[in-house]
């Protein structure tokens, strides 16, 4: 019963803790993908993130990453096609 009793309390901990900071680990995670070099995922969860978690403290971060990660595709996709065109 003792363990049981902890057990619930870990549980109810956490639940209240992954609750209290669930935008912060939300952002990291997208954070996380975008370092990893998952650079599709992390546009996804950048876009997520804002429209799920207005008023988070990460929210103008959030913009700033994903417009910089925009900005590099387009620059990478401009490249490519200049490189493509001049193969031709």
């Amino acid at each position: 019963m003792r363990r049981m009793m902890k057990f619930v309390f870990v549980v109810i901990v956490l639940g209240t803790v992954l609750t209290m900071f669930s935008a912060d680990l939300v952002y990291f995670a997208v954070w996380w993908h975008e370092k990893a070099g998952h650079i599709k995922k992390a546009v996804e969860g950048y876009e997520g993130f804002i429209k799920r978690h207005p008023d988070s403290r990460w929210i103008e971060e959030a913009r700033e990453r994903l417009k910089a990660l925009r900005a590099e595709a387009k620059r990478v996709a401009d490249e490519e096609l200049r490189r493509r065109r001049a193969e031709r």
